[in-house]
């Protein structure tokens, strides 16, 4: 049995959905992808935290830490389409605090207590948008997401609903190092419970200083848009960027935080 075939070795259910059943976890066989990680004003990314139940990351040099993470699902238990996250490193109040974050990423996702907070996850066909908001309750919304990813230049954009630009990022990609991914932890609120998600991924992605990619906010007024501003990303420069056209992911259901 290949790697890849050996990945997707494991038992799925079935979850019913509004736009058909989906299987757990869900199986991304061929995507690309493009993780942009900022650092952003630490009480900035406190306040758009308000009432979840989590924490924002404090970390070295006393900001929080933001990321971007583009996909481009070409082959999916649920079909193609594609998918944009804006997250906040974060930590749950119904954990305890940890030591150091950094090296958190580095546990497994069983245990870590690092993870990611998504505000927004637009997607692009009406079937990930149901099975997002059900089955984990993540903030999902149905919109246009315009994806170019090469060896050297990345041109990423979401608009609303309406057609308007919520942000745009592009710019050269700078020559990087070839290093493993890592699982994602995210977290979600979804009937009245905090949800632990793990995401396994199985990729190596070129890992680069992002000098040459500049995020832009567009003119829609979409809440996206709103929490980008307040995060203070307008004009902002990443810091770093991970891209890869052989990414492979295993998306599991939602444990509930004790």
């Amino acid at each position: 049995m290949s790697a890849k075939n050996n990945f997707f070795n494991l038992p799925q259910e079935v979850f019913s959905t509004s736009q058909g059943d989906v299987k757990l976890p869900i199986f991304y066989y061929d995507v690309s992808a493009a993780l942009i990680f900022f650092w952003t004003d630490y009480q900035k990314a406190a306040k758009q935290l308000s009432g979840t139940g989590l924490q924002a990351c404090k970390f070295f040099n006393g900001s929080a830490l933001c990321g971007l993470a583009f996909y481009e699902y070409r082959d999916s238990d649920i079909g193609p389409y594609n998918e944009v996250g804006l997250a906040t490193a974060v930590y749950s109040d119904k954990t305890e605090k940890p030591q150091l974050y950094l090296p958190d990423f580095l546990r497994p996702a069983q245990k870590r207590k690092l993870g990611f907070y998504i505000h927004h996850l637009p997607v692009s066909t009406e079937a990930a948008c149901a099975a997002g908001k059900e089955i984990w309750g993540f903030p999902k919304f149905t919109t246009e997401l315009p994806f170019s990813l090469t060896a050297d230049h990345f041109d990423a954009s979401v608009l609303d609903p309406e057609g308007q630009i919520i942000l745009n990022l592009r710019g050269p990609l700078n020559p990087g190092v070839p290093l493993p991914g890592f699982d994602l932890l995210l977290f979600s609120n979804h009937k009245n419970q905090q949800l632990r998600t793990i995401v396994d991924v199985k990729s190596a992605f070129k890992t680069a200083f992002a000098t040459g990619l500049k995020l832009r906010i567009g003119p829609s007024a979409h809440p996206m848009a709103q929490t980008l501003h307040a995060l203070g990303l307008d004009g902002v420069r990443p810091f770093v960027a991970q891209t890869t056209a052989a990414f492979l992911s295993r998306l599991h259901g939602g444990t509930a935080v004790e």
